[in-house]
């Protein structure tokens, strides 16, 4: 939980008689402390942070702390990345640098038509030799269902991924 004086200084927020009530650039939003909601293109969630990058992409980035990625923080995760798109299809990248280990059960899930709901194309920013070898097998395994690739940097995810939005086009 952030302390009340981080919302006063980083957000701008005013406090109500509450501490789940506050006002953002004049819109109420009820919160639930483990999520918030900042603006229409911030979601800082419980296991990720989610940034709208432009209108067809989102950049996902797990925090810090989750070095460990099981079925519950996949599942998590797939919730805040639904609630952030609201019903609509994005392509994704995803941060992933800092998880140390995927266990295999979220591994499946991940594989699984319903987390790969309202993805169009998966860009996964990996950061060691180690991530390389097994996002491979990976996805030698599970065979995603949507065009997915590794890439060490975000830059090149979003030209992998303009690319493939003008084959699909064409």
């Amino acid at each position: 939980m952030f302390p009340l004086f981080w919302f006063k200084k980083h957000i701008g927020v005013i406090l109500h008689n509450s501490y789940e009530q506050f006002i953002i650039q004049h819109t109420t939003v009820l919160l639930n402390l483990n999520s918030i909601v900042m603006s229409e293109n911030v979601f800082y969630g419980k296991v990720a942070d989610h940034y709208l990058e432009d209108n067809e992409t989102i950049y996902h980035v797990m925090k810090e702390e989750i070095v460990i990625y099981d079925l519950d923080t996949a599942k998590q995760f797939l919730a805040e990345r639904l609630s952030f798109a609201k019903g609509k299809d994005y392509a994704m990248i995803f941060d992933c640098t800092n998880i140390k280990s995927f266990n295999m059960e979220a591994q499946k899930f991940d594989a699984s038509d319903e987390a790969l709901e309202g993805i169009t194309f998966m860009a996964v920013i990996i950061k060691s030799k180690i991530q390389q070898l097994l996002g491979n097998i990976y996805m030698a395994m599970q065979k995603p269902k949507v065009p997915t690739k590794l890439f060490s940097n975000k830059e090149d995810c979003k030209k992998w991924i303009k690319k493939q939005r003008i084959a699909k086009a064409a």
